[in-house]
């Protein structure tokens, strides 16, 4: 499957608690370094002040979307390994294709997640 695991960080915004807890223990259990959390507002500050070798958001949450996070991310530093999680994926296909990111339809299965991680780090 994971070719490695030298990824350094991975952090993780998802408001479903169940889909966090989920993707920290497929994470850890694997090996990677990763920090989560269920607040894109929080996340958002957390990656201005530290760097992250891949950012995985879902789209739709209550406080801001995964897209303006990182589209607020972008005006001030900049961002390259974006995924981007949602039921609805094909509703954002084309902005996501425009932030050149990659996407996972939820609900996620392990290979598929570790197919597009592998990807990113080619």
């Amino acid at each position: 499957m994971l070719k490695s695991n030298a990824t350094k960080n991975i952090i993780i915004i998802d408001d479903d608690i169940n889909i966090l807890n989920s993707l920290k223990f497929v994470f850890r259990s694997s090996g990677f370094s990763i920090k989560y959390f269920n607040n894109p507002l929080i996340a958002l500050e957390e990656i201005l002040k530290n760097d992250y070798s891949i950012i995985i958001t879902d789209i739709e949450m209550p406080e801001m979307s995964g897209i303006d996070m990182i589209l607020q991310l972008q005006k001030k530093k900049e961002i390259k390994k974006v995924v981007f999680m949602s039921s609805n994926i094909e509703k954002y296909i084309k902005i996501i294709i425009k932030l050149n990111a990659l996407f996972i339809k939820k609900p996620i299965k392990k290979d598929i997640l570790f197919n597009v991680i592998d990807h990113i780090k080619k």
